[in-house]
């Protein structure tokens, strides 16, 4: 089942979402995640990199992927001695550091598996997107902590958004 999401203007239909979470409070990293999720984690970047690949197979039916959106999410970040006032400059780049981080991750995934992706990207066969989203879109809305908000979103599409 397909996946419908807005993005810049666009109505997209994602084939694949997986979400990378188990962040700790200003956790940027993958490898930093708590043992017991990590290979969890590391599996679902890995099947991303495998999905995008076989796509590009012409026996293995499905379309070819043409966009890769990797979003960092962040909690809310308060501002010490503030009451009620967030830091946003820190979630962004909390939000940024993760997604560069598993964007470094599933690049290495496609380097492991022979996949073109530099030439891809370049050539603008795939389009590619590393956005951190700060905590402008959060799952649990909550001025308390919230950690199911600390996370990293990929989503892969065969098909171009429908502009509106």
């Amino acid at each position: 089942m397909r996946t419908a999401a807005l993005f810049r203007g666009r109505i997209l239909f994602a084939d694949r979402v997986e979400k990378i979470h188990g962040y700790g409070d200003h956790q940027t990293r993958v490898f930093d995640l708590f043992v017991g999720i990590l290979p969890t984690m590391l599996a679902k970047i890995f099947a991303v990199a495998a999905h995008v690949q076989r796509s590009f197979d012409p026996a293995s039916g499905p379309r070819p992927i043409v966009e890769i959106r990797v979003i960092g999410h962040s909690d809310r970040v308060w501002k010490a001695g503030v009451f009620g006032a967030r830091n946003t400059a820190d979630e962004d780049r909390i939000s940024q550091e993760r997604a560069d981080d598993v964007w470094g991750l599933l690049h290495a995934n496609f380097v492991s598996l022979s996949f073109p992706i530099d030439i891809f990207v370049r050539d603008g066969v795939i389009d590619r997107s590393v956005t951190g989203v700060g905590a402008r879109e959060l799952l649990v809305s909550s001025k308390n902590i919230a950690p199911e908000n600390r996370r990293v979103e990929i989503a892969i599409f065969s098909t171009k958004g429908i502009p509106i």
